[in-house]
């Protein structure tokens, strides 16, 4: 993000992160010979492509050709291999981050999120899945009776979940590249390296992997067995006591209960039944014609998304989950990358509930500015943690100054949230009236309610599953916004300078501090109240 921007704890979680991969059993030392006759003592670490990656007994790491060693050692090699198809993933160096974009939706299909923020005390919510959002790592969806879903990865692959399924998307690493106009109904090969870990529970799963770079892996695990594939098209169902794979063209290998990796080849299935040897055979003639429609379906309507879309989608979810603002008396900003929610209703002003899909990520302030905060970068104000109140324009004078303060990379500017990226972080991917449920608790917010008659210090109530504090109360939030209708929505005509405030403050009600509710508009350069404040956006431009 630029000088100063970085904050110490992304650094820090990357080197916990890195170490946590070390205290990983290692392999034992061991002696190696090349084709001529030469000796050597090192650890097996992975194959890349048509590397070892070997680590001598000081630690030092690196690769040499498969083909220098022995054939006992290239045997070795050959069924590490096979062995590292199913390990969990590992990212890439500099890590880059992949995610699916759902391209077709049928009848009851809901999604709960990763939980994000360690700090938040509530567990994540079910809700609807939505048409063109992208979704990211560790979240989950399911499917219920008659439904479905479709849906592209980022590495250009597809995939298509049946009915009555669970599908979680444990880790997708992948690296950025720049995009082009291609659509992915043209790719032969994934669209840069990737490492796919998903989990399949129940129901069934199709898809149509695109051929997968050196160094890449996807891996599909079921309760009975553990598919790593390289590049094909298959179905893989899962029972209770049961998983069928089913490979149309390619190769999939296969971890079994017993341990063993077996390989499965285009028009062949395999029936693994818990606690017993897998079984193959030829696939009926009717079930190929069905699978086949079923990847053509999914193809079809993924055919029009384009590299581009799929190469922003990476990089948005790649950036720093975390940063600081150093010049802002270390003011914390929490990435959201895009998604998807359904927006409203507002009650107050009758608008209407509705569906949004934000494809551009963005920072915003973990807490309300502070005074402070706002007196770093202002010059004047008192020097506590509770939240400054201000007008419209004096907040926007505040991002303002900041810009000028701070070395920004190109394109990236500080300013207000707009009133769905307000909400969008308010929600925190749950569709209750409030970010922790359906009803108000006095404990989780400070409204009129809670008794304080005052403003609290930023960061008094618990946190929501992103890591937001004080959305609901403590203080109305102005958001850039001019005061205006929700799509198909009819409201009182306000002057273009009255502006939009969020989340309801210290003297609201509590039905004024949900998720959904518009607080009433107010002028831009009104004096500034004891219930007006700001929280801090940070977002990309160009």
């Amino acid at each position: 993000m630029g000088n100063g921007l970085i904050e110490p704890m992304v650094r820090l979680l990357i080197l916990l992160f890195a170490f946590s991969f070390s205290l990983i059993a290692k392999e034992p030392l061991r002696t190696w010979t090349s084709i001529d006759g030469h000796f050597m003592n090192a650890r097996f670490v992975q194959i890349i492509g048509d590397e070892v990656r070997l680590e001598d007994e000081n630690g030092k790491r690196f690769n040499l050709k498969i083909k220098i060693f022995s054939d006992q050692d290239q045997k070795y090699f050959a069924d590490a291999y096979k062995k590292s198809l199913f390990a969990d993933p590992i990212p890439f160096n500099g890590n880059g981050r992949g995610a699916v974009i759902v391209t077709y939706v049928k009848g009851d299909v809901t999604l709960i999120e990763k939980k994000r923020s360690s700090y938040s005390k509530f567990s994540p919510q079910i809700r609807k899945v939505i048409t063109g959002e992208p979704i990211g790592y560790g979240s989950s969806i399911n499917t219920g009776k008659n439904s479905k879903i479709i849906l592209v990865l980022t590495n250009g692959s597809v995939a298509h979940i049946g009915q009555n399924s669970k599908v979680q998307f444990s880790e997708l690493w992948q690296k950025k590249w720049n995009g082009s106009d291609q659509v992915i109904s043209t790719l032969s090969e994934e669209t840069s390296p990737s490492r796919s870990y998903l989990k399949l529970d129940r129901g069934e799963l199709v898809v149509d992997i695109k051929k997968l770079n050196k160094g890449s892996s996807f891996l599909v695990k079921t309760p009975i067995l553990q598919a790593g594939i390289r590049g094909t098209q298959f179905k893989l169902s899962v029972a209770p006591d049961a998983s069928k794979l089913m490979v149309l063209e390619g190769q999939v290998d296969f971890l079994g209960s017993d341990k063993k990796v077996r390989s499965v080849k285009g028009n062949q299935m395999t029936t693994a039944l818990k606690g017993k040897v897998p079984k193959s055979s030829i696939i009926p003639k009717t079930e190929m014609m069905k699978v086949q429609r079923i990847v053509n379906e999914a193809i079809e309507n993924s055919s029009t998304i384009s590299l581009n879309q799929l190469a922003r989608t990476t990089s948005e979810f790649s950036k720093n989950a975390e940063i600081i603002i150093k010049s802002a008396a270390n003011l914390e900003m929490i990435w959201c990358p895009p998604g998807g929610f359904t927006m409203g209703p507002s009650a107050i002003d009758a608008q209407p509930s509705h569906q949004v899909v934000l494809n551009k990520g963005f920072y915003l302030g973990r807490f309300e500015v502070t005074n402070q905060q706002y007196r770093e970068v202002m010059g004047k104000g008192a020097k506590n943690k509770l939240p400054v109140y201000v007008s419209w324009k004096d907040a926007m004078s505040f991002c303002r100054t900041l810009n000028t303060n701070e070395k920004l990379p190109f394109g990236w500017t500080f300013t207000l949230p707009s009133e769905v990226q307000w909400e969008y972080a308010c929600r925190a991917g749950t569709s209750t009236l409030y970010s922790w449920g359906a009803k108000f608790n006095v404990k989780l917010a400070n409204t009129r309610e809670s008794g304080l008659v005052r403003s609290t210090e930023v960061g008094s109530f618990s946190p929501n599953l992103w890591g937001f504090y004080d959305m609901h109360g403590n203080m109305s939030e102005w958001c850039i916004d001019q005061y205006g209708p929700y799509p198909g929505g009819k409201v009182k005509h306000y002057e273009k300078d009255h502006r939009l405030r969020r989340g309801g403050s210290w003297n609201s009600t509590a039905l004024y501090t949900s998720s959904s509710e518009r607080g009433l508009p107010q002028l831009a350069n009104r004096k500034a109240t004891a219930v007006d404040g700001f929280r801090l956006a940070l977002i990309q431009t160009k």
